[in-house]
């Protein structure tokens, strides 16, 4: 459930330097997995469950097309079936761009970041029905959309030469998803950072409702989705749940045109919170957001959406993570600070301050 991330958040006058020919690389290790491999790859969900959290009307959207019938763990099996039906090989272009962008993202990783230059790449290529195409990861792989694919691979020069602008387009979305597969295999980390430099806390039980059930998504890229976090609101504290949610609930929903980024209000209990409900009887309720979770869209959410300095994917901090990172390594390590107006690096340095600091300490 992860936008097109096919930009760089840059000013279009700005330069960015590349790594001399002669400069040591780094070894990198890399796969693009077969369809065959991939079959088994989708679907394994040994490290990090997946489709045992997906529900019906979720599935429907994220195979394109509907599942009907059966219990929901036939429905859940139908659905594997689905992903290993649409996993493909990679073509020559795709296999070159991927080689080219990682091998020249090793020694900005290995200087700065070891632990992303120690974990391996691998990559799955995968029909457009699923997912709406969507890039997104399983396991310890990066998994991207045949139309994405094809996208990047006509970034890279025909003879491979150094085209910095290419190389920041891919390593964009490259670093993204390879953050998600770092916080799959090392959560301990990333839950320090959530916790003790963003205030998230984690709900060791959150009771919810028939409504967020019936339209919930599980994310890929963090299928926990128990953060929570406390808001200020005229000297009082709230709590909210970010999600993202189907905004309707009818057969013909898709991807991405349906997905809804949403806070939800909660209320807190002895042992966990609870879905704060609009009430039936409220007179200020619209008839279709009665009887449904007290919730509003996430960018709506000044008191939340402030506390972060950047105003993409906020609905997981391993989202707000992986945005971060690699809006972070495009600052730091490839554009040069002389070509970036000193008012935009003041802020920057000053807004990433205390993330900065996190992943010296704990991404070595």
């Amino acid at each position: 459930m992860n936008r097109l991330r096919l930009y760089v958040p840059v000013l279009a006058f700005l330069l960015i330097p590349w790594l001399r020919a002669e400069d040591a690389k780094p070894e990198v290790k890399y796969a693009c997995l077969s369809a065959e491999e991939a079959k088994a790859a989708i679907v394994n969900d040994k490290s990090d469950p997946y489709f045992e959290r997906m529900q019906t009307l979720e599935m429907s959207c994220k195979t394109g097309a509907k599942i009907t019938g059966g219990t929901l763990e036939e429905q859940r099996a139908e659905a594997r079936k689905r992903y290993q039906a649409g996993v493909q090989d990679f073509t020559p272009e795709e296999k070159k761009m991927l080689a080219w962008a990682v091998e020249r993202l090793q020694p900005i990783l290995a200087r700065d970041y070891p632990l992303y230059a120690r974990t391996p790449w691998s990559f799955i290529k995968l029909s457009d029905r699923i997912e709406g195409g969507l890039p997104h990861t399983r396991g310890a792989h990066i998994v991207i959309g045949s139309t994405v694919l094809k996208q990047l691979a006509q970034l890279v020069p025909a003879d491979a030469k150094d085209d910095p602008m290419a190389l920041a387009q891919i390593a964009d979305l490259l670093l993204h998803k390879q953050t998600h597969v770092i916080q799959r295999a090392h959560p301990e980390r990333f839950a320090k950072l959530y916790k003790e430099v963003w205030k998230f806390e984690y709900a060791k039980k959150i009771v919810g409702c028939a409504w967020l059930t019936e339209r919930s998504l599980a994310n890929p890229d963090g299928t926990d989705v128990s953060w929570v976090f406390p808001v200020k609101l005229k000297d009082e504290t709230h709590w909210v749940w970010p999600l993202v949610v189907l905004g309707r609930a009818e057969d013909d929903v898709s991807m991405p045109a349906d997905l809804a980024e949403v806070c939800v209000r909660l209320d807190k209990t002895e042992d966990g919170y609870s879905v704060h409900m609009e009430k039936e009887d409220d007179k200020n309720a619209r008839d279709d957001k009665k009887n449904s979770p007290d919730m509003k869209e996430l960018s709506e959410v000044a008191a939340y959406v402030k506390e972060f300095p950047v105003r993409e994917e906020l609905f997981h901090p391993n989202e707000i993570c992986a945005v971060m990172f690699s809006k972070m390594v495009l600052a730091d390590a490839l554009i040069p600070k002389d070509k970036i107006p000193k008012e935009a690096l003041e802020r920057f340095e000053k807004n990433f301050a205390a993330f900065k600091a996190w992943a010296k300490e704990n991404l070595k």
